[in-house]
């Protein structure tokens, strides 16, 4: 079941290592901070929830073809429904079933190395939704519906997906892991320096998590560990290596930060609460796809423009 050449591989092995590593030495900050307050209490307890919770997702990655797919069309299916659930439109059942259906219509043609129906898959939604009001023969509210349910789709299916049509790649675990953990820690550095050395907040009325000094920091210190796991990309690019990385860890930063701000403004709108820096919570999905709503798509084109 799980594909041991990876398991056993050098480049999986100090990866693994690597991530462990940086997550005991945030762990050992916050054990020495967990009772000063509640929040660092809080997110001392979410910390060790990420520990345990570590190891599953690298062997959901290195299980056998198809189940990593599966998995992430299943979060992609579990995010869309959280949001249907919050806009208060979970009950619409055609429009809900129209975007998981085409989800996972996306997925099967991605195990057949097809990227054509996922690049034209919002169009076909976007059919088959405009489709809803006339066979129920009602327009009310079927504008807020069709909206919402392509947000939805593009942003919680679609883009994810892209993720898998990685995976079809030669050494594409290495380029998943790659991207969600720099994604990660690039929106967790900015969110850390924020609260330390935070003065100027260019979008204050939306998060005050995001301060200037606190973004910078974490391009930073992206680039850095973009450089130190640019084994990760590195074997598979014939050309520009060296840019490879600098390009890349650039990229990540400047759309981890994009997706977070504009699910930002949807959860503000919504009355939800930004939760804490490593809270895992199945209500708050959202929370942790919207680093992927531009990065996934954006990584994928920019890389085949690097390999090819």
């Amino acid at each position: 079941m799980f594909r041991t050449h990876i398991l056993t591989s050098e480049l999986f092995t100090n990866t693994v290592m690597y991530v462990f590593v940086l997550l005991i030495l945030i762990g050992t900050l916050l054990f020495f901070k967990r009772k000063s307050s509640a929040r660092y209490s809080a997110t001392w307890t979410s910390w060790k929830n990420w520990l345990l919770l570590s190891p599953f997702i690298f062997l959901a990655l290195a299980i056998s073809k198809p189940w990593p797919l599966i998995f992430i069309t299943l979060i992609s299916i579990q995010s869309m429904k959280s949001f249907f659930q919050v806009t208060g439109m979970y009950h619409r059942s055609g429009f809900v079933w129209s975007a998981y259906l085409i989800s996972i219509a996306s997925a099967y043609y991605i195990q057949q190395d097809q990227i054509i129906f996922l690049l034209i898959s919002p169009g076909l939604l976007m059919t088959s939704v405009s489709l809803i009001p006339l066979i129920s023969n009602n327009f009310k509210n079927m504008i807020q519906y069709m909206s919402l349910s392509l947000m939805a789709f593009s942003f919680f299916a679609w883009s994810p997906l892209f993720l898998g049509k990685l995976l079809n790649q030669s050494g594409g675990i290495y380029l998943v892991l790659y991207l969600y953990i720099l994604s990660a820690f690039s929106v967790s550095v900015s969110t850390s320096f924020t609260k330390i050395i935070g003065r100027r907040y260019p979008f204050k009325n939306i998060s005050s998590r995001i301060s200037v000094e606190g973004f910078l920091i974490s391009v930073l210190l992206t680039l850095v560990l973009s450089l130190g796991l640019q084994d990760l990309i590195t074997p598979y690019i014939q050309y520009h290596k060296q840019e490879a990385w600098l390009l890349l860890g650039l990229l990540i930063s400047l759309s981890s930060h994009l997706g977070r701000i504009i699910v930002t403004v949807i959860k503000k709108d919504l009355g939800i609460k930004e939760v804490s820096l490593f809270s895992i919570s199945k209500q708050d999905i959202l929370s942790y796809m919207d680093k992927l709503i531009f990065t996934s798509p954006a990584f994928f084109v920019i890389y085949q423009y690097i390999l090819n």
